[in-house]
């Protein structure tokens, strides 16, 4: 086990693995779309956290090594694939509302609109 704290991500709001592990799913900052990201597996920082001193942890200490790891950590795991606009206009997607079908081909999401009250 390896922890790295305050990994710095994209923009975006992070849902959800994909049923079969290979993808990641996000909606944009705008809430706008969903991003989908490629996970390149566990191993995909192996050779950084080879030459790593710290054996378990990296914490907040500002070391530039450790800067670096939290710079990159994301982009090690994760690639985005596709990012797609999926709600109208004026519309955003809901955080708490998204599912898989049953297949794991696809995912629904919910959006809502604000109403004003004429």
């Amino acid at each position: 086990d390896f922890t790295i704290i305050n990994v710095e991500k994209p923009p975006c709001f992070l849902r959800k693995f994909s049923p079969d592990g290979q993808y990641f799913i996000a909606f944009s900052a705008d809430q706008t779309s969903v991003e989908i990201y490629t996970f390149k597996g566990c191993t995909a920082m192996n050779e950084f956290l080879q030459i790593c001193k710290a054996k378990d942890f990296i914490g907040n200490r500002p070391e530039p090594f450790h800067d670096y790891l939290r710079m990159s950590a994301f982009h090690a795991f994760f690639n985005l694939k596709h990012s797609v606009n999926v709600a109208p206009t004026g519309e955003q997607l809901n955080r708490e509302c998204s599912l898989f079908t049953e297949d794991g081909k696809y995912i629904l999401v919910g959006s809502a609109a604000y109403i004003t009250d004429e």
